[in-house]
């Protein structure tokens, strides 16, 4: 009984949070709310940097990874320290589900659970909240980017196939790319990030290689090419292009593509499937890297990508 209410604990944060108005959302603070997607109220927490008192400010959506919810994501990736430093705002979305903040799913194509049984319509989702919050005097609405965990940087990856014109860059942590098509409009930033000892992943690309994926589906190298052609990225593929990063961590950044929306793939030694640098999901979660804080790696690819810069 009490191993059951410990692995609760975090779901019930979510789920006993009062939806405030967006008025009352402050920098400094994470406050929960809400917006109505056709017949549907979905949530999300959004924490507003200091630098929010100053001006409109980037807006990062962050995606959890499946039977999550948004307050797990905030407590395991750590990102309120990294986005506060840079500036940026961040959008905890939740999922759905059964029960409110309990084991919530995302519907990415052919995957996952209640969400795709039940044809949410999670663009809507993203659509209503970039509009919502671009209504305020808070965010940059021409500078929108998605980053998720697993299933969650699955959408972060549909959303660079479906909304190229609104959506500046993504990063996908242990996600594999979407069993679809995906005909981006315009070139998008892209940031794959993987452990070596990701065998969730490595079984997430053999099923969708079985299921007839298309080859992005099937392994994160593949998905970097596919978004290297996308991109039109016509200069020298850099190895270990990134600096700083620890001596065994991997790189490798695609270089001359269209509009300086680079690409890039970093893998991460004795990493499993977890957020880079971040905590356990539940008690008995697999424990993260603390090699590479995932969370400035994210930002910090996010932030180059402001900047007109391929190197950061």
């Amino acid at each position: 009984m009490a191993l059951g209410l410990l692995l609760l604990l975090p779901a019930a944060c979510t789920t006993l949070r009062r939806s405030v108005p967006f008025r009352d959302a402050t920098p400094g603070r994470t406050t929960f709310h809400t917006v109505h997607v056709g017949t549907r109220a979905r949530t999300f927490l959004l924490h507003l940097p200091p630098a929010a008192a100053r001006g409109r400010v980037p807006l990062v959506l962050l995606f959890h990874g499946h039977t999550g919810n948004a307050e797990i994501m905030r407590r395991s990736t750590r990102m309120n320290a990294a986005a506060d430093s840079m500036g940026m705002a961040v959008a905890y979305m939740n999922g759905t589900g059964r029960v409110r903040g309990v084991a919530l799913s995302w519907n990415v194509s052919s995957c996952c659970g209640w969400a795709q049984r039940h044809d949410v319509d999670e663009l809507a989702f993203v659509d209503s909240v970039r509009a919502t919050l671009g209504r305020t005097a808070l965010i940059d609405t021409t500078e929108v980017f998605a980053a998720g965990f697993s299933a969650g940087g699955m959408l972060a990856l549909q959303l660079a196939c479906q909304r190229s014109g609104v959506i500046r860059a993504v990063a996908d942590i242990a996600g594999a790319m979407p069993n679809a098509p995906c005909t981006p409009s315009q070139p998008v930033a892209v940031l794959l990030v993987r452990g070596d000892d990701d065998d969730d992943l490595l079984e997430d690309h053999a099923e969708q290689a079985a299921d007839g994926a298309p080859p992005y589906g099937t392994s994160l190298d593949s998905a970097m090419t596919f978004w290297e052609r996308v991109n039109r990225c016509s200069g020298r593929v850099r190895q270990d292009g990134r600096a700083p990063l620890p001596s065994l961590a991997r790189s490798r950044v695609a270089t001359g593509c269209a509009a300086g929306a680079s690409v890039e793939i970093v893998s991460i030694p004795s990493h499993p499937h977890a957020w880079p640098g971040g905590g356990t999901t539940w008690w008995f979660g697999q424990r993260p890297s603390p090699a590479i804080n995932g969370s400035a790696l994210v930002l910090s690819f996010f932030r180059a990508q402001r900047d007109g810069s391929a190197t950061f």
